[in-house]
């Protein structure tokens, strides 16, 4: 091979370690998409599942997702509430309503909560300390109990939930996936396919009262 004499270099021949490769990258545009899931959302035997089918050229900035429900307190019957139910959501009705949740990227498992989900969320409300992050939860309905009980004495919280759902009244409730990806400042990289599945709770763990319906009970719609 002839080597000639003061021409450029194609490849180094050295490594320098002090020198990592340059990896500065900028957004050029960015998107806000919407996932409804498949299956109803009235039957609690459902499992509630968004899918996200992936693009080689997106990537996905999870950390600012955010879950968008609406739901209403009826009877089985499929009636309204009427005055004489004494019956709202639980104080953390986000935390209460799912009894398990699941990450999966590309079908493979990442995340599984095994049942802890509703203890794990009601933890970290617990823990919160900045107003900007109490005020953020009370966008997904948390008013907790001021007094023990569910009478309307002197119990701020309750009357609040009370008057958001009372007579079967609509309300909405924004939170955060609880899930430790999800709190990642990194985006997943193109050609991920990922599912995200919740498992409802009894009706019995997410509603609360001194006066439930009397004959068919209530559930959450």
């Amino acid at each position: 091979m002839e080597v000639v004499k003061n021409s450029k270099q194609v490849f180094p021949c050295s490594f320098n370690l002090s020198n990592p490769p340059n990896i500065d990258s900028s957004v050029t545009q960015s998107d806000c998409i919407q996932i409804y899931p498949g299956l109803s959302l009235t039957n609690s035997g459902n499992p509630i599942t968004f899918n996200y089918l992936s693009s080689n050229l997106h990537y996905v900035d999870l950390k600012s997702a955010v879950i968008y429900m609406e739901g209403k307190i009826q009877k089985y019957d499929d009636k309204d509430l009427t005055t004489a139910e004494n019956v709202t959501i639980s104080e953390d009705i986000q935390a209460a309503i799912f009894s398990n949740c699941e990450f999966t990227v590309n079908a493979y498992p990442v995340y599984r909560s095994n049942a802890f989900y509703p203890f794990a969320v009601h933890y970290k409300n617990l823990v919160l300390e900045s107003e900007i992050q109490k005020n953020a939860i009370t966008a997904g309905l948390w008013y907790p109990d001021s007094t023990p009980g569910y009478s309307a004495n002197n119990n701020t919280g309750y009357n609040t939930r009370k008057g958001i759902t009372d007579l079967s009244k609509t309300c909405d409730f924004i939170r955060k996936p609880f899930v430790s990806m999800f709190d990642s400042p990194r985006p997943l990289p193109p050609s991920l396919d990922f599912a995200l599945t919740y498992y409802r709770s009894a009706d019995s763990f997410a509603l609360c009262g001194s006066k439930p319906p009397s004959k068919s009970g209530s559930t959450v719609k």
